[in-house]
């Protein structure tokens, strides 16, 4: 019997991390709400959601959607979440790897580029950098598959400096939309769990084409008043880097098309895409 192909998606204010000590990817998803109180009345607040499609329990609705209200209550029960590719035994097959090693060149046009790497580092763009424990809800540990990237931005500069000044740098694309690719075998499942509850369950079907969107993003007609959303990771996870050396973010001009631009509007000039930070050993956050 054939594999089963599961893609896994990822959209919004959320941080990749490798634990190399386990040898598994954690993604923290960041609450965002009420900017204004940190100096960013500009950013909307955004609202996580998971959604499976088609639907994995039989007679519900065409697709499982796990609204915030649903994360709350799973929250409650623990902040450390697991997806993991599990057999009728209960064992986890482990294997998890990043696509690529790249890009080697962020203004790179081909569309079939599609290495993790794309998503920006916030460790190669400040190299201490490190995060404020607690702040990312939830935690979700991934232990199978294969991180790529899916869709990316268009250009962007980066400034730093004085705001009447600054040093402009043209880097290129950058990450816009995640994905993890994960293989069922014949008598495994994909499964979402924290502690000894289940959250979402998807068996091995070669027929269905599983597709699970974990987002964290701001509603689909919110307003922006231009500010880059990747702000946000500065004022709530590392708001120990100097102001004068964090990055802000605009669009190129003349504009430099995405290769792979997602379906939707991409909010200018930012939109709401992960970032990656270097290897640790435990949890994230």
């Amino acid at each position: 019997m054939a594999d089963a192909p599961v893609t896994v998606t990822f959209e919004g204010l959320m941080v990749f991390r490798r634990d190399g000590r386990e040898d598994l990817f954690d993604v923290g998803i960041m609450p965002t709400k009420n900017m204004a109180s940190v100096g960013l009345p500009g950013i909307p607040d955004h609202f996580p959601k998971i959604t499976v499609t088609p639907n994995p329990n039989a007679g519900g609705p065409p697709s499982l959607v796990i609204d915030e209200a649903q994360i709350a209550t799973f929250l409650a029960m623990g902040n450390l979440w697991n997806l993991d590719v599990v057999d009728s035994a209960g064992h986890i097959r482990k294997g998890i790897v990043r696509q690529g090693t790249g890009p080697s060149n962020h203004h790179d046009p081909d569309p079939n580029q599609h290495d993790f790497g794309w998503l920006l580092d916030i460790n190669a763009l400040h190299p201490s950098a490190s995060l404020i424990a607690g702040r990312l809800k939830p935690v979700i540990r991934m232990s199978n598959g294969t991180l790529t990237t899916i869709f990316k931005t268009d250009g962007i500069d980066f400034l730093t400096g004085l705001v009447a000044r600054p040093t402009v740098e043209h880097f290129g694309f950058i990450g816009e939309t995640a994905g993890l690719d994960v293989s069922l075998r014949p008598g495994e499942m994909l499964v979402l769990r924290v502690g000894n509850t289940t959250i979402f369950r998807i068996d091995h079907n070669p027929a269905i084409r599983f597709t699970v969107a974990i987002e964290n993003v701001m509603p689909p007609h919110g307003h922006t008043s231009g500010v880059d959303h990747f702000q946000a990771y500065y004022a709530l996870l590392f708001p120990g880097i100097p102001v004068l050396e964090c990055r802000a973010l605009r669009l190129t001009d003349p504009l430099e098309r995405s290769p792979n631009p997602p379906p939707q509007q991409t909010v200018n000039p930012f939109k709401c895409g992960g970032i990656t930070m270097s290897d640790g050993n435990g949890p994230l956050g």
